[in-house]
């Protein structure tokens, strides 16, 4: 029975680890996209030079565009309820 929790625990502790990884890339993609969009940079250029997806950075763009005065951490919470 305890063998049994201690792998329950460590199975989430490595989703746990997972899920704050790909939320610190997306939060690290929204940092760097808002400060090339307040360049004056278009999508597919920020999108070329990231080396990321058109579509997540369109994405991304449109949250900022709709929402400027979100924070990057408001930004990747409604991105990430959406891809869920």
């Amino acid at each position: 029975r305890a063998e049994g929790r201690a792998e329950g625990r460590a199975e989430g502790q490595a989703e746990g680890r997972e899920e704050g990884r790909a939320e610190g890339g997306l939060l690290y993609l929204i940092r760097l996209t808002r400060k090339k969009l307040d360049k004056g940079m278009s999508e597919v250029d920020i999108a070329e030079l990231l080396e990321a997806d058109i579509q997540q950075v369109a994405d991304i763009c449109g949250k900022i565009r709709e929402n400027p005065e979100w924070s990057d951490d408001a930004v990747c919470e409604v991105l990430n309820q959406a891809n869920k």
